[in-house]
């Protein structure tokens, strides 16, 4: 299992991908809250869960499908490539000792 992280984008190789979830075409992955700016693919299918990531959930916010690579940019951090495979993308999350939030991008 590969992992990669983008900002506050965590990417998790995951063997197959839900079916049922509707494909969205504009390539953005998460907007930064802070900054307005966008984590954007390129060369996948994106498939996003239709809730809000919680604790509840591991902060999933949906699945990828990349056939051959892709690339995913953001103003603020390098371009990174992702080889071929199924991935689940999620907000990442920090540790405070009153609880458990969302990194902030």
């Amino acid at each position: 299992m590969n992992i990669y992280r983008h900002g506050d984008l965590l990417l998790v190789e995951v063997e197959t991908i839900p079916e049922k979830l509707k494909e969205k075409k504009d390539g953005v992955l998460l907007e930064g809250e802070a900054t307005g700016h966008y984590h954007r693919i390129s060369g996948a299918i994106v498939k996003p869960i239709p809730k809000e990531p919680t604790s509840e959930n591991d902060y999933l916010l949906g699945y990828l499908k990349v056939d051959k690579q892709a690339e995913i940019t953001h103003e603020e951090h390098k371009t990174i490539v992702l080889p071929a495979g199924n991935y689940k993308y999620l907000a990442q999350r920090e540790y405070d000792p009153q609880e458990e939030h969302i990194v902030i991008d």
